[in-house]
C-alpha cells in the first residue's frame, strides 16, 4: 500500500510540479475500508453460494423431468407397436365373452348394423355425417342403413338428392344393394340406403321409438345411436359392433361419464335417501379418468339393443314422468336410457355358485367403453355446450333417480364399474393411466372434477 502511494506522487509531482504530502490514514479509516471489504466478499460468496444450490436443483430438476419424459416416450413407443384391440379383464389376457350368454335379449344379426342418426337443423353437418357412415364406412364396415330422425315440424325432411346431389345415385336406385345386387363398383356399391324418419312432435323422445324397417329392411337387432355431429372412424365403428355382438344387453359407446355423490358425502349413501332427496353429480372424462370408473355410456355414439327403443316407449316399462321430463328440459334423453338398460340388467344379476370352483357367475354389465377415434365437431355447440348445461344434467340425475326408486326399482346407477376392466382396447405395458378418451377435446371437460 504505501508503494502504491509513493508511485501516486511521483507521478502527481511529474504532471503538476508541486509537492505533495503523503498523509497516513488513520487507524479508523483502515478499520471502516476493511470491514466494508468483508462485507462485501461475504455478500458475493453467499450469492455465490445461493447461485450454485439453485443451478444444481436446477440441473436435477431438469434431468428429473427429462428422465420423465424419454420414460413417458418409451411407453407410447411401446403401447403403440404392442396396443391390440379387444375386451379383456384384467390382469388376464382372454376376450370378453357374453356374460349371461344373453338372456336378456334375443340374438343379434351376426353381420350387420343400423345407423340412426339424430339431428336439429344443422344441414351441413347432417350431409357429411350421412355420406360418412352410409358411404366411407357402409357396407364394408358392417352397415347395413342409415336412418335419419327427422323432429323439425316446420321444415321438411331432405330427399336423397341433398345427400348425394345429382351425382349419386336416388335412394330406389339403392334398395337393390342389400338384395344381392353387386353390379355397382366404387363408392356406390359401398354406399348402403338412407331413409329419413320423419317424427309426429319436436322431442327427444322421438329418437328411440321403435324403428320397424329394422327386421323388415335392415335385417337387425343392432342400432348404433349417433348425433349428427359425431363421426366415428371406420375400424372403431366395426371394432364397437364386435363387441356388442358379445354382449347384446349392454350399451357399448365411445363416450363414457359418471354419476357419483359429492366427496364430502362418500361416508353415506344418497340412494338409501328418500325419494326425491338424491345427490348425485354428473361427471365428465376427466373426473372418470381420476377415478378409474363409469357407469353412464352416452347415446351420442353407442351400439345398443333394438329391443330397448320399445321399453324405452312403453309407459309399462319406462315412467312415463321420466319421457315427460325430457320433454320439458330438452335434455337428458340419454341419461333416461342408460337408467333404463341399468334396471334392465341390475333385474338379471345372478349370484349362482353352481361352479365346482365356487366362483360366482358374472352379472351382465350395462356399460362398456370402446377407446376408439371419434371426431366430434359439435363438442362447443348445441345444449350440450350451453351456460348451465352441467348443473341440468346432475339435476336430471337426482330427478331421475328418484322417480325410477319412487317406482321400487331401486337405483339403477348406484353400480360403477373399473374403467379398464370395462374397457376394449388393451394398452401396453397396461398401466391404468395409459386409458385415454376417444376425442382428446374430452380432457377440456374439467366440470365438477374435484366434486
Amino acid at each position: 500500500m504505501i508503494a502504491y502511494r509513493k508511485h501516486l506522487l511521483a507521478r502527481n509531482r511529474g504532471h503538476t510540479g508541486e509537492k505533495i504530502t503523503l498523509q497516513p490514514p488513520t487507524p479508523g479509516d483502515a478499520k471502516g475500508k476493511h470491514t466494508r471489504t468483508a462485507g462485501l466478499s461475504s455478500c458475493v460468496r453467499r450469492l455465490a453460494m445461493k447461485f450454485r444450490f439453485y443451478s444444481n436443483k436446477t440441473m436435477f430438476s431438469i434431468k428429473t423431468i427429462a428422465l420423465v419424459v424419454l420414460a413417458l416416450v418409451c411407453v407410447g413407443i411401446w403401447d403403440r407397436f404392442f396396443y391390440r384391440t379387444g375386451c379383456v379383464r384384467l390382469g388376464g389376457d382372454q376376450p370378453w365373452l357374453p356374460s349371461l350368454s344373453s338372456p336378456l335379449l334375443p340374438p343379434p344379426h351376426p353381420s350387420t348394423f343400423a345407423v340412426v342418426i339424430n339431428t336439429y337443423r344443422r344441414p351441413e353437418r347432417l350431409r357429411k355425417t350421412v355420406r360418412h357412415y352410409a358411404e366411407t364406412c357402409g357396407r364394408r364396415y358392417g352397415v347395413g342403413r342409415v336412418f335419419v330422425v327427422w323432429a323439425d315440424q316446420h321444415i321438411e325432411p331432405p330427399t336423397d338428392d341433398f345427400f348425394w346431389g345429382t351425382g349419386g345415385p336416388p335412394l330406389r336406385a339403392l334398395q337393390g344393394y342389400n338384395n344381392g345386387d353387386d353390379t355397382a363398383t366404387g363408392s356406390d356399391a359401398n354406399r348402403v340406403p338412407v331413409e329419413v324418419l320423419k317424427k309426429h312432435k319436436n322431442s327427444l323422445n322421438v329418437r328411440f321409438e321403435p324403428i320397424p324397417q329394422l327386421q323388415t329392411r335392415a335385417g337387425t337387432t343392432s342400432v348404433f345411436m349417433v348425433d349428427d355431429d359425431v363421426r366415428v372412424a371406420c375400424p372403431s365403428l366395426v371394432e364397437a359392433f364386435s363387441v356388442w355382438r358379445e354382449n347384446p344387453d349392454t350399451m357399448v359407446g365411445f363416450y363414457p361419464r359418471l354419476a357419483l355423490p359429492p366427496i364430502r358425502k362418500h361416508d353415506t349413501n344418497p340412494y338409501d335417501a328418500p325419494a326425491g332427496h338424491g345427490d348425485l353429480l354428473y361427471h365428465l372424462w376427466p373426473k372418470v379418468y381420476l377415478a378409474q370408473k363409469f357407469n353412464i355410456i352416452l347415446t351420442k355414439a353407442s351400439f345398443l339393443h333394438s329391443r330397448y327403443l320399445e321399453l324405452y316407449t312403453s309407459d309399462d316399462s319406462f315412467p312415463r314422468e321420466i319421457k315427460d321430463y325430457v320433454d320439458e328440459h330438452m335434455n337428458c334423453e340419454d341419461i333416461a336410457m342408460s337408467v333404463l338398460v341399468a334396471n334392465y340388467t341390475n333385474q338379471y344379476r345372478t349370484t349362482s355358485k353352481d361352479h365346482t370352483d365356487g366362483s360366482t357367475q358374472n352379472p351382465s354389465r350395462p356399460v362398456l367403453y370402446v377407446e376408439g377415434s371419434v371426431s366430434d365437431v359439435g363438442m362447443f355447440g348445441g345444449i350440450s355446450s350451453g351456460p348451465g348445461h352441467f348443473a341440468t344434467r346432475t339435476n336430471c340425475l337426482n330427478e331421475i333417480t328418484s322417480i325410477v326408486r319412487a317406482r321400487g326399482w331401486g337405483s339403477p346407477l348406484e353400480r360403477d364399474f373399473d374403467l379398464v376392466e370395462n374397457s376394449c382396447g388393451q394398452h401396453s405395458p397396461g398401466f391404468w393411466w395409459q386409458s385415454a378418451p376417444s376425442n382428446s377435446l374430452e380432457w377440456l371437460g374439467l366440470v365438477n372434477v374435484l366434486s
